[in-house]
């Protein structure tokens, strides 16, 4: 499913922030696939994730906070933060020991390269060997229709298993991190491409563990540090914001709809009368609220979702920062409830229409 999320990002440095949508759903894991040819490819042309600029995250003594989520952190985690790297590398059944030793190299050098790229990021290689046909068992293809020239294939290559152990060993990964897939394997989901998926949904998770406990770890530091009471609030909007998304990637639902209600309750303590801190707690507030209505409609907590909602609107119901532009805060709240409404028309795989739409706002204004 595609998920609808119109972004307004959060600045570090100042800028405006958060995510708002129409629609809040958990995307899975996002992966990455760095390819390597047979014997071709440079270890430097891979795209990798940039690395993180400051690997302790934990504020200091004298902290103050310029923005209350960095720009782009959701957007990021979707689509440029792989959890797992997958390097695939194909071979011919029956290579010589120069060509493997070509490929050994090879592929060497790709997954240290994606390593060393992913290393502040805690993420873990996989490798994948992709077997190409074998030219004499090609040529017996169409005479054998019932597999034999596989079997030839395989007969060819008996020393494959340590051919695949060295190149492990040499490349310093895990025996549970190297996947050989035959085009059998992948055509018929055998056992090869089902455990190859065990292990990338495994680790992916595992990512999103590490990464929830790290930020756990600096709320905790930032708590324990003496801040100021309105800092400490801006950081636990933070911290907790981010500890909802990596349960949501884990598809904890208990978990990323506890953390998301109180990052939402740190993100409104004290609202600002205006100026650029207001419009970056109205749009994180935005996108904690749809992501807290879509987790109560995911479970079938229909009334839930709606208190959720109204609660949203009596925060901030009345109008701040007019001076500015006017408008602003009518188009926002038009916008809460032209997505709230979405979300309904989804849930209940109906067309809600504009009476429908309209009494939901109703609904919202009356609260």
């Amino acid at each position: 499913q595609q998920q609808q999320q119109q972004q307004h990002d959060t600045d570090a440095d100042g800028g405006g922030g958060g995510i708002g949508g129409s629609a809040a759903r958990r995307r899975p894991p996002h992966f990455r696939r760095h390819h390597h040819g047979h014997g071709h490819g440079d270890a430097a042309s891979a795209h990798h994730p940039s690395r993180k600029r400051q690997a302790d995250g934990r504020p200091g003594e004298h902290y103050v906070p310029t923005g209350i989520l960095k720009a782009n952190f959701f957007r990021k985690h979707f689509a440029s933060i792989p959890a797992v790297a997958v390097v695939v590398a194909t071979f011919a059944h029956g290579d010589g020991g120069r060509e493997w030793a070509q490929l050994q190299t090879t592929v060497e050098a790709r997954v240290s390269a994606v390593r060393r790229a992913m290393q502040t990021r805690d993420a873990r290689t996989i490798l994948v060997l992709l077997p190409t046909p074998n030219p004499q068992a090609a040529a017996h293809t169409e005479a054998d229709p019932l597999g034999a020239s596989r079997a030839l294939a395989l007969a060819d290559d008996v020393d494959l298993g340590e051919r695949v152990t060295a190149l492990r060993r040499f490349s310093g990964l895990e025996a549970r991190h190297v996947a050989v897939l035959e085009a059998e394997d992948v055509a018929q989901l055998g056992q090869a491409m089902r455990r190859f998926f065990g292990t990338l949904r495994s680790e992916a998770f595992s990512y999103y563990l590490r990464s929830e406990r790290r930020v756990k770890a600096f709320e905790k530091a930032a708590s324990r540090a003496g801040l100021p009471p309105e800092v400490n609030a801006v950081l636990s909007a933070r911290y907790f914001t981010k500890v909802a998304f990596f349960y949501e990637f884990q598809n904890n639902r208990e978990k990323l709809s506890k953390y998301y209600a109180q990052a939402y309750d740190n993100c409104v303590r004290g609202v600002p009368r205006g100026g650029d801190w207001l419009w970056q707690v109205k749009a994180l507030c935005e996108a904690l609220n749809l992501k807290l209505c879509a987790a109560h409609l995911a479970e079938g907590a229909v009334a839930q979702a709606q208190r959720q909602f109204k609660r949203h609107l009596r925060r901030f119901a009345a109008p701040r920062d007019v001076g500015f532009a006017p408008w602003r805060h009518e188009e926002w709240l038009m916008r809460q409830h032209i997505c709230f409404a979405e979300m309904l028309r989804e849930r209940a795989g109906v067309d809600v229409g504009v009476g429908g739409a309209a009494g939901v706002v109703a609904a919202g204004a009356g609260a």
